[in-house]
């Protein structure tokens, strides 16, 4: 169980990291995709260009604590085990592979025919489950040492993104097109809910919210959308946040729901009141578009 504080925006900034397109170590420069930040606040994972790199974020310096570089082509999605013993990452290669950070290389992968764009762990932490470029999303039993599940809500249209509720009650994907499909998730069964046309244009990012009773989706139309899910799982539009300039590439809740937090192509960040639409802050300093961001204030 974990105990949440409101919090000031000031406050959240301390827990916030925001990536440029590329991550420097040493005299390399490395394209990152996605970031994640362990339970403990830790580490620090970047799905990167050619591989995952992970950071202590307690030292102050730019070369990675570990290298997993077993990976072909983009790796697109990565994140940490509870207790971080091990993390998990998918790749443009099809593979997912688990990393044990005590040991070298990769304790178990998984090949997958088509690239793969996102990958959620499970809150069970037995399963991951990914969304290929074909359409297909997967859910692989880590204990039976298997796919499990397979479905394909849209055929031929990459899924861009995954989100699993805290309490493993809801599953939601977005795809290219700007489609949302939602399902419920009770005990092994996965039962189809809704699908809907949620943008009009790619989704890059989807996030449903701590507290289950919000989701946001971010665009390539520049714009979020915050939408409002009921006790049975059904979503409403709550309103669009206008305020990007180019595409919005990633979004991430605070611990209490309180606030979003977004980045863009166009260099901002912005933080977000979810329950008004305000913009608390704007934080401007990258010299290149904003992708992919990172937020770990639980106290």
């Amino acid at each position: 169980f974990f105990f949440f504080k409101q919090k000031t925006a000031y406050e959240m900034l301390r827990s916030l990291v925001g990536s440029e397109m590329c991550i420097r170590d040493s005299a390399e420069t490395w394209v990152a995709n996605r970031l994640q930040i362990s339970l403990d606040k830790s580490y620090l994972a970047a799905a990167c260009s050619l591989g995952v790199r992970i950071y202590d974020v307690n030292k102050i310096s730019s070369t990675a604590t570990y290298n997993f570089e077993t990976y072909t082509n983009n790796v697109t999605g990565c994140g940490f085990q509870r207790d971080c013993k091990w993390i998990y990452a998918c790749s443009e290669d099809g593979s997912i592979k688990i990393h044990d950070l005590r040991a070298q290389g990769f304790q178990r992968t998984y090949n997958n025919k088509e690239a793969i764009n996102c990958i959620q762990l499970h809150p069970n932490e037995a399963e991951v489950i990914v969304g290929d470029q074909s359409g297909n999303i997967k859910v692989y039993d880590l204990v039976a040492d298997k796919c499990r599940k397979t479905l394909t809500p849209s055929s031929d249209i990459g899924i861009r993104a995954l989100s699993i509720a805290m309490n493993a009650s809801l599953l939601v994907a977005v795809n290219s097109n700007g489609g949302c499909y939602t399902w419920q998730l009770k005990n092994d069964e996965i039962c189809p809910l809704e699908q809907f046309s949620a943008h009009e244009d790619y989704i890059l990012q989807v996030a449903l919210s701590p507290n289950i009773k919000n989701m946001a989706t971010c665009s390539a139309d520049k714009t979020i959308k915050l939408w409002d899910i009921d006790d049975n799982g059904k979503i409403k539009l709550d309103k669009i946040l206008y305020g990007h300039g180019k595409w919005v590439w990633d979004c991430v809740y605070s611990c209490d729901s309180e606030y979003l937090i977004s980045c863009s192509s166009d260099q901002l960040s912005i933080i977000w009141r979810t329950e008004t639409g305000d913009v608390i802050r704007k934080l401007y300093g990258h010299k290149k578009g904003v992708v992919c961001i990172a937020l770990n204030d639980i106290y």
